[in-house]
């Protein structure tokens, strides 16, 4: 009897004090989960600057070369070295897929590029000068992404205005020139880095090309017509703003 008593105290001891006891140990924290993985998805507007160089070569026009015919399609000067500081704005939209992204840029950027030559003989006692005052691009973008980082080719068409001058050495102010906006085409590579809230930062290198076009700066002297073919390089840094369609990024995450 002694020992049924005994056996019956001891049981309910351990069935009243195993919750408490339970309660007091430590419970293993569930692993906490990996940082959202950044969508590049959405429309973005932004700013830029950067430096530009190019190359210019100038031939004679061969339309009527009636005065000095053998200087007609030659080569008028040297290569002409045009270089400057530019600036300007650019807006686009892009869509992710998995790591690879397709999107859509335009930007409109100020030039301050100039450059200018000496004419060769029977010419030499006139200069050349070339001026291109802005650029514009409209470009598709290839990505790949990785988190926060894209790295992308681009290409598309371009547009610039060009200032041709043509004056003597002895009398610059009389100097005459032809203004006119051409159209070419533009390919390049960049890198962004998304730095949060919607702002990421992006440098790219740009090559832009212009084929041969007549310029008239001397309309009464048609060896003065030029044919100008113009290759632009350019480095730029800028920094942009990304809207995401009305809707937060879309964060991957992983499952436990």
């Amino acid at each position: 009897m002694r020992k049924l008593l005994l056996g019956s105290v001891a049981l309910f001891a351990l069935s009243v004090g195993s919750p408490a006891v339970a309660a007091d140990m430590p419970v293993k924290a569930r692993p906490a989960p990996p940082p959202p993985i950044y969508n590049w998805s959405g429309c973005y507007f932004g700013g830029f600057v950067g430096y530009a160089t190019g190359r210019t070569d100038v031939h004679y026009g061969t339309t009527t070369p009636d005065i000095f015919p053998f200087v007609g399609g030659s080569q008028a000067t040297d290569d002409i070295h045009l270089s400057g500081a530019t600036g300007g704005f650019n807006g686009g939209c892009q869509y992710q897929a998995g790591w690879w992204l397709i999107g859509v840029e335009v930007d409109g950027s100020a030039l301050n590029k100039s450059g200018q030559r000496r004419e060769y003989f029977p010419f030499d006692n006139f200069i050349v000068d070339v001026k291109e005052t802005w650029l514009a691009t409209a470009r598709l973008r290839l990505g790949l992404t990785w988190d926060k980082w894209l790295f992308y080719v681009t290409g598309g068409g371009a547009w610039a205005r060009f200032d041709v001058a043509n004056w003597l050495i002895t009398t610059p102010a009389i100097a005459t020139h032809d203004v006119q906006t051409r159209s070419g085409w533009v390919v390049g590579v960049g890198t962004e880095y998304a730095l949060g809230y919607g702002w990421s930062l992006k440098s790219e290198f740009l090559y832009v090309e212009f084929e041969r076009a007549r310029y008239l700066p001397l309309p009464n002297v048609t060896e003065a017509d030029f044919d100008i073919r113009v290759r632009n390089f350019i480095s730029r840094v800028g920094l942009n703003y990304k809207f995401d369609w009305g809707k937060a990024p879309v964060a991957v995450m992983a499952k436990y």
